[in-house]
């Protein structure tokens, strides 16, 4: 019983620092902002090579999975506190209530998805949800990076 107790202790911790850091302004230089998609997409060259391309239905769901990644994105961002300093170089971005809220959903959202697919019987199937799921989220974070730096040129200085 005291195992399991800690564990829910690490979990609720864990689950508090997560929100402590989506809630806390962040200084986005802009000259960095562009690594960690690079090394997201880094990373995720190897599955992107060998995305199942054979068939229509699987590009239809790729493609999906990237408009969904995308606009969940810029949604996440639109409710953000988001201030310019161009003679810095840099965006600094605060999380609000919605945004967090947007946050969270967006994980139960995949996981839900996710869970979903899994039960789905053969419609989608294991070869097409992973890359889906990479997809979905590759596309997440180049859209937020692309709506900031969009800002970021509107942004008078």
């Amino acid at each position: 019983m005291f195992g399991l107790e800690i564990i829910i202790l690490i979990g609720l911790l864990f689950v508090a620092w997560m929100i402590y850091g989506q809630m806390r302004e962040q200084r986005m230089k802009l000259s960095r902002m562009w690594i960690v998609p690079a090394f997201m997409v880094l990373l995720s060259y190897p599955s992107l090579t060998k995305l199942p391309l054979h068939n229509f239905f699987n590009i239809f769901v790729l493609l999906i999975a990237g408009g969904v990644g995308a606009a969940l994105g810029v949604v996440r961002e639109v409710f953000k506190k988001i201030s310019v300093n161009k003679v810095a170089g840099e965006i600094l971005v605060k999380g609000t209530p919605i945004g967090l809220f947007l946050w969270f959903g967006a994980i139960i959202f995949e996981r839900y998805i996710k869970d979903l697919l899994q039960k789905s019987k053969g419609i989608i199937t294991p070869e097409i949800l992973a890359p889906a799921l990479m997809v979905f989220s590759l596309s997440a974070v180049i859209a937020r990076r692309v709506y900031l730096y969009r800002k970021y040129l509107k942004t008078e200085s």
